[in-house]
């Protein structure tokens, strides 16, 4: 396991959608979409991500001892 610091902008992009049609609105972070971004790609009728790259930082990668 990894202990990874992140920093993200305030909100992230909820996509709720279809074949035909798809909206998005911005959504305070938490703890459970955050992991729905990194994880839960499978579902592309809904989904999570962050707008701009550039905003979100890595500031460490630490081994994890459990």
């Amino acid at each position: 396991m990894k202990k990874i610091t992140l920093i993200v902008p305030d909100k992230i992009e909820h996509v709720i959608g279809s074949s035909r049609s798809r909206r998005s609105k911005p959504e305070d972070v938490t703890p459970d979409n955050l992991r729905k971004a990194l994880c839960d790609r499978s579902n592309y009728h809904q989904y999570y991500y962050f707008k701009a790259s550039d905003e979100v930082k890595v500031l460490s990668i630490d081994d994890c001892v459990e």
